[in-house]
């Protein structure tokens, strides 16, 4: 096996720390910055491209991709990924009647 391919098989990690990242570890960070911030101070972050607010004071502390693992529904904000195993998209009807109320869709 060469040096090149050794490489692309380890985790990434940061020059200045050891800290490993995952994609829990990034929403937990993602998480810890937005919390407690209305939907409408994310969608100023975001800036997207389009967007359909009906609540301004809606406050968010839980950020997920994961449909199965939603709790505090009315304060979680959900990402609809579209992956090449995955469409998050499927899981928004199921999530609306959980009382989850933000979305960012892809």
């Amino acid at each position: 096996m060469t040096k090149k391919h050794r490489l692309r098989r380890r985790r990434w990690r940061h020059p200045r720390s050891a800290i490993h990242t995952t994609h829990t570890d990034f929403l937990y960070l993602c998480t810890r910055i937005l919390s407690n911030m209305t939907i409408t101070e994310i969608a100023d972050i975001i800036q997207p491209i389009h967007q359909c607010i009906r609540d301004d004071k809606a406050v968010v502390s839980r950020l997920c991709y994961d449909s199965r693992k939603v709790n505090k529904p009315e304060e979680s904000l959900f990402f609809a990924f579209k992956t090449a195993q995955n469409d998050g998209h499927r899981f928004i009807p199921e999530l609306l009647l959980k009382g989850v109320r933000n979305f960012i869709v892809t």
